[in-house]
């Protein structure tokens, strides 16, 4: 039997996934929004050394 990570059955029903995927969506832009303000901030008062880091998780989200 070969193991896939994406073969496990869904134990959810469609109300609680639609709930899910509307969570998983709003963090998604929050921490989408929240790296690029925070980039955008830190590029302004010239602190772009230390803006790295969230400009790496933000470009990998």
């Amino acid at each position: 039997m070969r193991f896939s990570l994406y073969s496990k059955k869904n134990q959810l029903d469609e109300m609680q996934e639609q709930t899910l995927r509307k969570i998983e969506g709003r963090g998604f832009w929050l921490m989408w929004g929240g790296l690029l303000a925070a980039w955008i901030v830190q590029t302004m008062f010239g602190a772009a050394d230390k803006a790295a880091g969230e400009w790496v998780v933000f470009m990998i989200g």
